[in-house]
């Protein structure tokens, strides 16, 4: 009885040293994670263009403040080491960022290495696309009726924002606000983009879970919106003002981002629900999401 007794202390002493040896494994790796963005400096890169179309600077007799104009600004964030590992992932993370600028434009990408240089050919481009739109509406505008000077009012802005720097991830929010003139209203519309600063490979929701469209996984987005208006039923999401909220509808976004203790997953305006509404940003808990993320991701169940 003694000599079993003994045993089982081993036993459980050496499954105790097991246990530890593996928290500490996974605290090294975790802590090895972060290093690599403390390897990270981010800096910005600020660029803008203002344009007064010829006929609106003959014609215009207003406020000059006033003046219908085109602007566009841009504001954005790039990444720099001095960690000769890390320099490959960077400089992919730094070309995709700007590279991703030109998305909104019918453009292909433009081959220059100077990001600087490559903004403002981006806004260059940007005023082109102006003046040719102006050019469309005044030939077809009959010369006995007033300009209609909203027509002519171009605003742009694009701001970036580091929304989770951790190990080894990086989450970044594009957040655009435009105003194309006329009767439309100003839209606000936010990008993320993810990246894995080991490879320097952009995170894709198909890249981070093992099947997008899980059932499974779309019944959790649902209890998510169900948290996220605070109602007892889905039936109840359409008086929110939702018109996608069923089951089998819903998907997941392609804009989400990581945080310490959950995985955000934001909806543009318009994505599931009227303009009302605005963005909806709901958050999963890791532990929750465990079954549906690729191994790779693994290490996040534990933040």
């Amino acid at each position: 009885m003694i000599k079993a007794n003994a045993d089982r202390k081993i036993l459980l002493a050496g499954l105790f040293v097991l246990i530890l040896i593996t928290a500490l494994s996974c605290r090294k790796s975790k802590q090895g994670e972060t290093e690599l963005n403390d390897q990270i400096q981010w800096s910005r890169l600020e660029n803008a263009l203002s344009y007064t179309h010829p006929v609106i600077e003959e014609a215009w007799t207003g406020i000059e403040d006033e003046k219908p104009i085109f602007w566009s600004h841009l504001d954005i964030l790039l990444p720099d080491t001095k960690s000769a590992k890390l320099k490959e992932a960077v400089e992919r993370i730094s070309n995709t960022l700007v590279q991703n600028l030109l998305s909104s434009t019918d453009t292909t990408p433009i081959q220059i290495d100077d990001h600087k240089h490559l903004t403002e050919e981006l806004l260059n481009l940007e005023v082109e696309e102006y003046v040719k739109d102006m050019g469309f509406y005044l030939e077809r505008r009959d010369p006995g009726t007033e300009l209609y000077y909203p027509l002519f009012i171009f605003r742009k802005d694009v701001h970036d924002t580091l929304l989770y720097n951790d190990l080894g991830l990086v989450s970044i929010g594009r957040l655009t606000q435009s105003y194309a003139g006329g009767a439309t209203h100003e839209t606000d519309f936010m990008e993320t983009l993810n990246f894995s600063l080991k490879s320097g490979e952009q995170i894709s929701p198909s890249s981070l879970f093992i099947d997008i469209d899980s059932k499974s996984l779309k019944e959790l987005i649902q209890k998510g919106l169900i948290n996220y208006f605070g109602v007892e039923r889905a039936e109840d999401l359409v008086n929110q003002g939702l018109f996608i909220y069923e089951q089998e509808e819903l998907f997941v976004p392609v804009n989400f981002f990581f945080d310490k203790e959950t995985l955000h997953l934001y909806f543009n305006p318009y994505e599931i629900g009227i303009h009302a509404l605005s963005s909806i940003d709901i958050e999963l808990p890791y532990s929750a999401l465990e079954p549906y993320l690729q191994p790779q991701f693994d290490f996040l169940i534990g933040e």
